[in-house]
């Protein structure tokens, strides 16, 4: 999931748009490895999941 769909923020500006490129270029980079799908999906949420995390908290 990427985006306004992974990352519930207020919907203003172009917060969920911005998160969706970064998003895709972290998806980008773990699965241009020689990872199993599993794997790439693994290593992309444990990338993900404290800049998310801490978006998300400031937006509440």
């Amino acid at each position: 999931m990427l985006g306004d769909a992974a990352h519930p923020m207020y919907p203003i500006g172009s917060n969920g748009a911005s998160q969706a490129i970064l998003d895709a270029e972290e998806l980008g980079k773990v699965f241009d490895q020689d990872l199993t799908v599993e794997e790439a999906l693994k290593a992309y949420e444990e990338i993900r999941r404290i800049p998310i995390t801490n978006i998300v908290k400031s937006n509440r």
